[in-house]
């Protein structure tokens, strides 16, 4: 649920987003049912024209013509922020004008977007006192029936990208058994939308894999068959081994001392004093530079680097502190790059 940790606050900014277009030209102007002289019955009344069965819908109102349009999205999100309760959690919804689309870092689906119907402004009015009024409009089962092809298009993958982990027990099944967990976690977002859209007509699809939870254990079962070992040069007390190692278990790797592992990670530390005109001070600085490597073949697939400057009031302290320093930049850095080479590959 982490990555679908957005909606909520995207749907409010999103919604806020249009409510506050063009501030220093907008007067909007909220009426009363019964204060809108010859206005047609959708302006008060949506559900006279759109089946709330069937459809959501948002009338919005300014001065200005483009920004009533804003706010009546706005009013529609809303209306699905009102669907979420305040513990719940699920993924950003966006207009672009004439389609709806849910975020995402993994999935490209520009071009299906362009196939449906999505959030639009279906009527507009202007009122003798020169109040522009707009409806906005999605059709649920437009909605739910993308989101279905969506989540089997993915099924698809997933069962593809798992057969292909499931027999390759090296670095490439484990990338691939990612990209079936970032698919997996897109269709989370899916059925999630379908749920809070509420159409008469929900998603009945059963994915291949069952759930996002079992997917993620089966794949860490699969990690545990990349053995990594670990091997730094000029180390301090094992110090920086042990961050890479714990970087890796935390991953769900195992690292070995044994010469069957699938990968190495190589790794030199080179620390140095700094000549500093502080004289009250003692500065070291420190670069690690580090490959990971096919240990069959010694193809090098992913290169990492840091480095950096620590202090102290003696050459002893300063020396320790860089070390120590360099091991917490490996704890917050390491992860990040090699999870990106995962994700990217």
């Amino acid at each position: 649920m982490k990555k679908i940790a957005i909606l909520i606050a995207a749907l409010s900014l999103t919604a806020l987003a249009f409510a506050s277009a063009n501030p220093a030209k907008v007067k909007a102007k909220s009426k009363k049912d019964s204060s809108i002289p010859n206005a047609p019955e959708w302006v008060t009344n949506p559900e006279s024209e759109y089946n709330s069965r069937l459809y959501l819908t948002g009338v919005g109102n300014s001065i200005e013509e483009n920004v009533a349009e804003d706010d009546a999205k706005a009013k529609l999100i809303q209306s699905l922020i009102t669907k979420v309760s305040a513990n719940e959690i699920a993924k950003s919804f966006a207009d672009n004008s004439t389609d709806y689309a849910s975020i995402t870092s993994t999935v490209d689906t520009t071009s299906e977007l362009k196939s449906i119907k999505g959030l639009k402004i279906v009527n507009k009015y202007k009122a003798d006192d020169g109040t522009f009024y707009a409806l906005a409009v999605i059709k649920k089962q437009d909605a739910v029936d993308f989101y279905n092809k969506q989540i089997e298009k993915n099924d698809s993958k997933i069962q593809e990208y798992m057969e292909f982990a499931r027999k390759n027990s090296t670095l490439q099944g484990i990338i691939y058994a990612q990209k079936a967990l970032n698919l997996a976690k897109d269709n989370e977002y899916f059925f999630y939308l379908i749920d809070i859209i509420d159409s008469p007509f929900p998603s009945d699809y059963a994915v291949s894999y069952g759930s996002t939870v079992k997917l993620t254990k089966e794949i860490s079962e699969l990690k545990k068959q990349v053995p990594i070992k670990v091997v730094i040069e000029n180390d301090y007390k094992n110090l920086i081994k042990t961050s890479f190692t714990d970087t890796l278990n935390h991953l769900g790797f195992i690292t070995t001392e044994k010469d069957s592992a699938l990968y190495i990670i190589h790794a030199t530390v080179n620390v140095e004093k700094f000549d500093s005109p502080d004289e009250k001070h003692v500065f070291y600085n420190y670069l690690l530079t580090s490959q990971m490597h096919v240990a069959a073949t010694q193809d090098v697939i992913n290169n990492f680097s840091v480095n950096g400057r620590a202090g102290h009031l003696n050459d002893q302290g300063a020396k320790n502190k860089a070390y120590l320093t360099l091991a917490k930049d490996i704890d917050k850095k390491f992860q990040a790059d090699l999870l990106k080479y995962v994700e990217e590959n």
